[in-house]
């Protein structure tokens, strides 16, 4: 278990991956198959709001971390390696 990061550290970190193409923002609550798209995932990363639970902030909206293929591979490349070591 890892221990409780702040959003000042998690947020770059976020970002990072999400313009590497590792991770995508999906709405929780959607019924659209696909993530939202680049910027308007980064202006949901950037906004304090989406940082607070919904049920304690009121918004409406709710956003998933959701790994892509490449990011899956980076992982396992990752996994390999430390295990390796």
């Amino acid at each position: 278990m890892h221990p409780a990061q702040t959003v000042d550290k998690l947020r770059p970190e976020l970002s990072a991956l999400l313009a590497e193409g590792h991770v995508e923002l999906y709405e929780l609550d959607s019924s659209a198959d696909s993530a939202v798209d680049p910027a308007a995932a980064g202006a949901a990363l950037a906004d304090d709001e989406n940082w607070i639970v919904p049920t304690e902030s009121g918004r409406q909206v709710a956003y998933v971390v959701s790994l892509t293929d490449a990011g899956e591979d980076e992982f396992r490349r990752l996994v390999a390696l430390h295990a390796s070591a």
